[in-house]
Parts: C-alpha cells; sequence; structure tokens
C-alpha cells in the first residue's frame, strides 16, 4: 500500500509539473519563431528545419529538469508535502521528526532517489519486502509520514504502512 502510494503521488506530482512547465516551452518555441519570422503566430508551418531548431528544445528539456528539482528540493527542505504528496496523504520527514531536512540531507535524498527511480522494478520491490522502507530512506534517514488531517487542515502524523 505504501509504496504504491508513494509512486502514484510521484506520477501525479510529474503529471501537474508537465502542466505547468510545458506551456512556457511551447512559449519559448514561439517566441524564438518570431524572432526569426517577426511575425507572432500560434501555429508553425514550414517547409524545412532551420539548424538552430533543437537549441529551444534543449533548453525546455535543461529547464524542465531543474523545475522538477527544485520543485521536489524546495518541499524537502520546507517539511511540506508536495502536491502529489499531500493528495496522497503523506510528507517526508527526517526519522526522528524534525520539520524540514537540512540542504544536504535534501539534496542527498533527490539525488538517490532519483537514481533510484532509475531502478525501479528492483527499488520497488525490495521496499514492499523491507516493510515500506525504501533504499532512498535508509540512506538519508528520512521517512514517509502519513497525515491524517482534520477539518481545519492540522494533521498528526504516524510512520507509513
Amino acid at each position: 500500500m505504501g509504496t504504491m502510494r508513494r509512486f502514484g503521488a510521484f506520477f501525479l506530482d510529474m503529471i501537474l509539473l508537465m502542466l505547468a512547465v510545458l506551456p512556457l516551452l511551447v512559449v519559448l518555441v514561439l517566441g524564438v519563431e518570431y524572432d526569426y519570422t517577426e511575425e507572432w503566430t500560434w501555429t508553425l508551418r514550414r517547409e524545412m528545419p532551420r539548424p538552430t531548431d533543437p537549441w529551444p528544445l534543449y533548453g525546455g528539456i535543461a529547464g524542465m529538469l531543474l523545475a522538477i528539482g527544485a520543485y521536489f528540493y524546495r518541499a524537502l527542505r520546507l517539511g511540506r508535502p508536495t502536491l502529489g504528496r499531500y493528495i496522497a496523504g503523506y510528507h517526508i520527514a527526517v526519522q526522528h521528526g524534525e520539520p524540514g531536512l537540512g540542504r544536504g540531507r535534501a539534496f542527498e535524498h533527490l539525488v538517490v532517489s532519483s537514481l533510484s527511480l532509475e531502478l525501479w522494478p528492483i527499488t520497488i520491490v525490495v521496499g514492499w519486502f523491507n516493510d515500506g522502507v525504501h533504499l532512498w530512506d535508509e540512506g538519508t534517514d528520512t521517512r514517509a509520514l502519513v497525515v491524517e488531517r482534520n477539518a481545519f487542515g492540522d494533521g498528526d502524523t504516524g510512520l507509513l504502512r
């Protein structure tokens, strides 16, 4: 249950990030086209590509990766859940329950969890058999804590199982 909740929250966050950042990338591409043609249009019709066409794509991909990293890093630093984690009902905290992670620990958690997602079949299955404790939690001394909300939005936390 906990593994699927965390995986679902991650995918929800990624979908929301794509919905937020991709329109900016489209405006960037249209702005580059305007720079060449000096005519603003919302559609592109060309017979042949320009040699500089891939550069906005490369910049957009780099910007997307930076936005994703900043989004998750900020949530870890502040000790608040991302939107996906909020909907799923949990947040990431230091094992001892302190609010927010320090700069080093937040960055380490971000890097270790990103690398672990590269090996997702293995790391997810290991987490299932390890009582919901994943590689990125063990490596950074963090845990996923369930947030039980009341009518006022205040919450009590407990270990996610």
